[in-house]
């Protein structure tokens, strides 16, 4: 708050009931230290918003994006080949299952990792992706996959398997538009949230997806 002196304050006072009731009014919800004004705890200059990259669970996940962010080359999307499967952590190999849309526009499965294939108890390839799920949720999925496609923006979403155990494991996704000739691709990666369970189970359904789960990648996320 300003300080004066000498005839300002006297004429400041004329005007007002107390110089401490002014002072209240001007200071009232603000913090003060010797005159300075603190902003408020909501002041967005005080907590800037989070990057994708703050998403994303673990430093094998922000290696994915960092291979397939090098491989855009200034490009909207990058090529499949130049960042998978070689400059990927060897880790998450196994946990790989490419959406490919074919130039009809449908969306298909291509190659899944080993371990997917083993605890989905089928090789997907070929097949439409969520052939199986009920409408209103396929097209809110397929919906996902197109937007990223379109866009170039990776996302990452949460979501769950239930096991043939009836256990639910946690799960995120994240999930990386590329090119493979001229057919776009879908490249999702599956991370187990918390501890992997101690058996190799069959996973029976993929569930509890909503879109306040899904976070989305800015253009600015990915500037130098």
């Amino acid at each position: 708050m300003r300080h004066c002196g000498g005839d300002a304050v006297a004429a400041v006072a004329a005007r007002s009931p107390s110089p401490r009731s002014r002072q209240d009014h001007h200071c009232r919800g603000r913090g003060k230290i010797r005159g300075a004004v603190i902003p408020p705890a909501n002041d967005s200059r005080a907590c800037p918003p989070p990057r994708f990259i703050d998403a994303l669970p673990s430093p094998q996940a922000r290696d994915c994006l960092a291979a397939w962010r090098a491989a855009r080359h200034g490009e909207t999307l990058p090529s499949l080949w130049d960042f998978a499967p070689h400059r990927l952590p060897a880790a998450v190999l196994p946990w790989l299952l490419i959406h490919r849309q074919r130039r009809d526009g449908e969306l298909v499965y291509g190659l899944a990792g080993d371990e997917l294939i083993r605890r989905f108890g089928e090789n997907p390839k070929g097949k439409p992706v969520l052939g199986d799920s009920a409408a209103p949720v396929r097209a809110q999925r397929v919906a996902l996959v197109r937007q990223s496609l379109a866009t170039g923006m990776p996302f990452w979403f949460r979501g769950t398997l239930l096991l043939d155990n009836q256990q639910h494991v946690a799960i995120g996704r994240l999930c990386l538009p590329a090119r493979d000739n001229d057919e776009h691709v879908l490249l999702l990666i599956y991370f187990i949230l918390g501890d992997t369970p101690a058996q190799r189970l069959r996973i029976v359904q993929s569930t509890d997806f909503a879109p306040e789960q899904t976070i989305w990648c800015e253009p600015g996320d990915l500037a130098d």
